[in-house]
């Protein structure tokens, strides 16, 4: 059993292939990505509000986690990750306003402060576009270097920093508390080109 598993969460779908689009394209001035790793140092609109449109007849409730431009989590994910001990995410009230109902739904924009670089470059399957590995390169299989997180409980990956990597620890407690929507992906099983 590995100990860390990247954090993935599959969009719902009705049995005709309808799901929930969200538009996360939102800009604040001062904020240049929601992916570096850094603290904000300009206000955050409070709650940030963003459109979700469902296709194909879909009329369920949005994902647990949404990984675009934004990190969206629902309120209990992000109870779990704190109960857990997971103490590197600021967050802010978010809301989900559906297109066509306009029924909202309470979300938390989650800003997972810091990047690891703990890739191991030459056991993993790995396309680097610009000769860094860093922030944007593709994996069909992720090895980690031993001890690289070095216990960190949750973090984006400095080598696709749209990879998210949770301890062990951390899945079992989401798990435990009764959340049963997220994927917990063995980090050699990954792609992400």
């Amino acid at each position: 059993m590995p100990d860390y598993y990247v954090l993935s969460c599959d969009y719902p779908y009705n049995d005709i292939g309808g799901t929930i689009d969200v538009d996360d394209g939102i800009e604040i001035p001062g904020i240049r990505s929601w992916r570096i790793g850094r603290r904000f140092t300009v206000p955050v609109p409070n709650p940030i509000v963003l459109d979700a449109t469902p296709t194909g007849g879909y009329d369920g409730p949005p994902m647990e986690m949404f990984r675009g431009r934004l990190l969206l989590m629902t309120e209990r994910l992000v109870k779990a990750l704190r109960e857990a001990g997971v103490d590197n995410v600021d967050t802010y009230p978010a809301v989900l306003r559906n297109t066509e109902t306009g029924q909202t739904y309470a979300y938390v924009a989650v800003n997972l402060i810091g990047l690891v670089a703990a890739a191991d470059l030459g056991k993993s399957d790995v396309t680097v576009h610009d000769e860094m590995p860093l922030l944007d390169a593709s994996f069909e299989s992720l090895a980690l270097r031993e001890g690289a997180p070095k216990g960190t409980l949750l973090f984006r990956l400095a080598e696709n920093n749209s990879t998210i990597l949770v301890h062990a620890k951390v899945r079992d407690h989401i798990l435990a508390s009764g959340i049963t929507t997220m994927k917990f992906i063995e980090p050699k099983n990954w792609v992400h080109v």
